[in-house]
């Protein structure tokens, strides 16, 4: 179904584009434009980003819209965001324009957003991990006594030892497990909408299983937790085992999982395989570890020195 327009979309009435059959095509490739999206969220993060540029400039119509105006937002942007959603929300509206570029090139031929530099930023720079068997210092501290014990478990290990993202266990459902004689797998969807399937390794098989059969009646997902509450959960369990300002994130544990892989000896193309990188440069962000592991070694020989 098209998706609805919002209201921001429509030019002010004073402005020179306020035909009404000016507006309704501009409706329409904007309704359209978010439909291209296969997955929800990037229509959702789109059309805030949109309504956030509207708001910005005051209302004014799509198609006066200069690059003067992209940039003075981009200034504002960079005063409360971070680098990331700076990039973000630029990327958002540069996305509308080339899309009306290439369907109704009649509304606009050129994208007020060429030619305005994104902002510098690693995404997975500042990724943290966990070290000297703080993984397994975390699953030991889950005492299995109720079934949140066994929940909270089993999640955990979903993103140890698959390394998937938060939302492939906060979506996941029990129709996402599936048994196939001693063997379970786990279905998720990917970034992207895409499915993927992958098996279950013992310990985490084990883990479900044990959940599954101990879980109180609710709804469908699989662990009864939504996005915020699942990452209210991990924090939880971090801050108790760690102490405050641990510095351990929710994608900690999916960083961990690409770390521990390729300590395990894991090839590269199998770590990225497991983590459903399509870019080789973001597993090779991911296992920048190496350096500064190396680096930690030196300095512990140096140190022991002045034992």
């Amino acid at each position: 179904m098209l998706c609805s327009m919002t209201n921001s979309i429509v030019p002010s009435s004073d402005s020179a584009l306020t035909s009404e059959r000016y507006v309704d095509r501009w409706k329409l490739a904007f309704g359209f434009w978010l439909d291209s999206f296969d997955s929800p969220r990037t229509r959702e993060n789109y059309n805030r980003s949109w309504r956030m540029f509207q708001q910005f400039t005051n209302g004014a119509h799509p198609g006066e819209i200069e690059p003067e105006h992209v940039r003075l937002w981009k200034h504002h942007l960079r005063e409360q965001h971070s680098e990331a959603t700076v990039n973000l929300r630029l990327s958002a509206v540069s996305s509308f324009y080339r899309f009306v570029n290439k369907h109704y090139a009649y509304l606009r031929d050129d994208n007020p957003c060429e030619g305005i530099q994104h902002m510098t930023v690693n995404p997975y720079g500042k990724s943290t991990y966990l070290v000297d068997d703080q993984d397994v210092e975390l699953l030991t501290s889950i005492a299995l006594t109720n079934w949140r014990g066994y929940r909270d478990r089993a999640a955990l290990l979903l993103f140890l030892t698959l390394g998937v993202r938060l939302d492939a266990v906060v979506s996941a459902t029990l129709d996402d497990v599936r048994q196939q004689g001693n063997v379970t797998f786990f279905h998720y969807k990917n970034k992207g909408n895409k499915d993927i399937e992958k098996r279950l390794p013992a310990n985490a098989a084990q883990a479900v299983h044990q959940w599954l059969a101990i879980r109180p009646e609710q709804d469908g997902t699989l662990f009864l937790l939504k996005r915020r509450s699942l990452q209210d959960m991990i924090k939880r369990r971090l801050d108790a085992v760690f102490g405050a300002g641990h510095g351990i994130h929710v994608h900690s544990l999916r960083h961990t999982a690409a770390v521990n892989a390729d300590n395990e000896g894991a090839r590269f193309g199998e770590v990225m395989a497991m983590l459903d990188h399509s870019s080789a440069r973001v597993t090779a962000v991911y296992l920048d570890h190496i350096k500064r592991d190396s680096a930690d070694k030196v300095a512990a020989k140096l140190d022991r020195r002045y034992d």
